[in-house]
């Protein structure tokens, strides 16, 4: 009788085992820990699919692999989208997607949208916005004078060798950091103000400076190891509502930037791809992501339920952070040559 049961029940399992692998598959490509696993569960119930998740690292890395293998549905950076559509790789979402969206977006990522627009470059045509934010100063309270400095000095305090501080991982934050200093935009930056930037960047470099990534997420959650670090907005947001010896300032010229949902022309799945960008776009999913997360909604409805009386980041010192408010933004565009110029001083920077 055991052995029939157990003989009942390896059927019954092999048929759930098979229903779930004949459902439709999306491949999706986003980087580390970026999303609310409860949303895509009530996606894969609703659609009767499996959301299949990749992740990586950085844009650079994504460019990469987008490149070499087929994905449904990725989630890069506005200047990485950029890159895609210039090789030829990234559907037209105008009518596949947005002719069935009604979406009021924020002012300041309306801001940044049009201005791309305006430059050559229209992000909403090739992708849908997920998160959006800044690049700031996130500074421990109880160091005397820091405040004030980080107000006086944006990105400058990063070289304080007194500080501990940490050098965000990517050369283009780092050296947008660095040739602000100068007062330099990174899209105008010329080869001698890169080299000076380099100069700086190796400069802050020190026994109590340094350089890492993801890894704030956890290492600053608790405790006051770091006096001064370079952050993504969002990320500063979710430590400062867990962290409360922390405080965000965004310097008067900053980056202002844009992670979407975009579809590759290769793509398997792609009604199913234009399904989820959509359902990811719903006021529910936006709320449930930006609620797991900490990075801002593209959503005006959600912002303002997030920044509202009774909201998540409601309180000024972390909707600072979550409103990206920036006074003169600039963003990072797909630009070559200055690239090149770029990923080899870092890489100078790193091995120094």
């Amino acid at each position: 009788m055991k052995k029939i049961l157990m003989l009942v029940l390896i059927a019954a399992t092999a048929l759930v085992v098979a229903a779930c692998s004949n459902k439709p598959i999306l491949k999706l490509y986003l980087p580390n820990d970026y999303l609310n696993r409860d949303v895509i569960r009530a996606f894969e119930k609703e659609y009767n699919v499996r959301v299949r998740i990749i992740n990586f690292d950085s844009n650079e890395v994504a460019l990469t692999q987008i490149k070499a293998n087929r994905y449904d549905v990725v989630v890069p950076s506005d200047y990485a989208i950029e890159e895609l559509v210039a090789n030829d790789l990234l559907e037209d979402i105008s009518v596949s997607v947005w002719q069935d969206l009604d979406v009021t977006l924020t002012e300041e990522l309306q801001d940044l949208i049009d201005y791309l627009k305006e430059d050559g470059f229209d992000f909403l045509k090739y992708a849908a916005p997920y998160f959006w934010g800044t690049v700031g100063v996130l500074y421990r309270h109880g160091v005397s004078g820091l405040a004030e400095r980080v107000q006086a000095e944006g990105f400058g305090v990063i070289s304080d060798q007194s500080l501990e501080t940490i050098i965000y991982d990517s050369s283009r934050d780092a050296f947008m950091a660095a040739l602000l200093v100068q007062d330099v935009l990174l899209s105008e930056a010329t080869q001698a103000e890169i080299d000076i930037a380099k100069e700086w960047l190796i400069n802050a470099k020190g026994p109590k400076t340094s350089i890492k990534s993801d890894e704030i997420l956890t290492e600053m959650l608790r405790g006051t190891r770091y006096d001064a670090v370079i952050a993504y907005s969002g990320d500063a947001a979710y430590i400062m509502s867990e962290n409360e010896n922390y405080s965000y300032f965004i310097p008067e010229k900053s980056n202002l930037w844009v992670d979407g949902f975009a579809v590759p022309k290769n793509a398997e799945s792609k009604e199913l791809a234009y399904d989820f960008i959509k359902y990811m776009m719903s006021y529910e999913a936006a709320l449930g992501s930006t609620e797991e997360i900490g990075y801002t909604s593209p959503r005006q409805d959600v912002f303002d339920l997030m920044i509202g009386a009774g909201g998540d980041y409601h309180d000024p010192r972390l909707s600072l952070a979550y409103r990206s408010d920036v006074i003169n933004f600039q963003a990072f565009r797909y630009m070559p040559a200055l690239k090149s110029m770029i990923d080899d001083a870092w890489r100078v920077v790193i091995a120094t």
